[in-house]
């Protein structure tokens, strides 16, 4: 009898354990029981190197204004930027103008040639409070990026580019020090398989600005088309740049850039802080029975001198 008590009560006693244990994993924070964590900050990518979140928003409204403090054309330009994108979204006027005596309360402050900031030319120092918002850097690269940062703090809507029911234009309050880690942060785009017209190498272009890359790998020739015009072989994109059908899909497939159209783009990533690197295959390093069926038929071949290649690697070639 005394056994089977003894049995009883481990028993009870593990019911109970078990019982309490379980109490404690479904209770709520704010029932019984008090959770302090620190502040989450928000989203970011790519990750800051450090970062401060507050308690508490800036929210944007009709009065506010984006000041730039800086000698710097395109620290001006990038103002611009900000501002035209942030009208587009939220309807606000929100006028930019230079730097003048005392910065009034509830601005964007854009600001370059800081002696405060240790860090090189795409480094930036974001502060959201409730004076408003300031985006020091050392370079107006370092601007762009920190501006980057802010569209990011933004409701989402922010990136549709038509006006929006959202009515609370907030960021939160908030205090960020970044700078790349990598010189070379790129992406490639193959378009001589797949042309894609010039405003969607534009909205690429936007998209790597957004991420904070500064390299676009532009792969503009390939054995399934040459995307590029050159002037003095016109056949190179009469002929290279279609075919006929992809797949037996029997739907024709084709399209190039013009010179000016190269220009434009070269142009526009440049006001994103973004490298062309263009990449234009020769005879050599593609499939050499296509590539060379397409060349000869332009008429380039016979007018270029061009060396063997070695190793797989592309042959170097002179055109006149």
């Amino acid at each position: 009898m005394k056994v089977q008590t003894q049995k009883i009560t481990r028993i009870t006693r593990s019911v109970l354990v078990t019982a309490f244990l379980a109490a404690l994993i479904t209770i709520s924070p704010g029932r019984g029981l008090t959770e302090k964590r620190a502040p989450v900050g928000p989203s970011i990518i790519p990750k800051p190197l450090r970062m401060e979140a507050g308690a508490g928003a800036f929210r944007l409204s009709q009065e506010t204004k984006i000041i730039i403090d800086s000698e710097s054309l395109e620290a001006r330009e990038i103002g611009e930027y900000l501002a035209l994108k942030l009208r587009r979204s939220i309807g606000y006027p929100l006028e930019t103008s230079l730097a003048a005596g005392k910065i009034p309360s509830g601005s964007i402050l854009l600001q370059t040639a800081s002696s405060r900031l240790k860090m090189g030319n795409e480094g930036y120092r974001l502060t959201s409070s409730k004076r408003g918002v300031k985006i020091e850097s050392v370079a107006p690269a370092g601007l762009f990026y920190g501006v980057q940062t802010l569209l990011q703090l933004l409701p989402a809507e922010v990136e549709g580019g038509t006006q929006t029911a959202e009515s609370d234009w907030s960021i939160p309050f908030v205090r960020i020090e970044d700078e790349p880690r990598f010189i070379w942060r790129g992406a490639h785009l193959d378009v001589g398989r797949h042309f894609f017209p010039k405003e969607f190498i534009k909205r690429y272009i936007d998209l790597l600005a957004m991420y904070k890359m500064n390299m676009f790998h532009w792969h503009l020739t390939e054995d399934q088309g040459w995307r590029i015009e050159i002037k003095k072989y016109p056949r190179l994109t009469e002929i290279g740049a279609w075919r006929r059908e992809t797949m037996d899909d029997l739907t024709p497939h084709g399209g190039f850039y013009t010179q000016e159209d190269i220009r434009e783009v070269v142009a526009y990533a440049k006001t994103r802080f973004i490298t062309v690197v263009p990449e234009i295959e020769l005879p050599g390093n593609s499939p050499v029975r296509a590539v060379r069926s397409r060349w000869v038929q332009s008429g380039a071949l016979s007018t270029m001198s061009i060396a063997p290649a070695t190793n797989g690697h592309s042959s170097s070639s002179k055109m006149s």
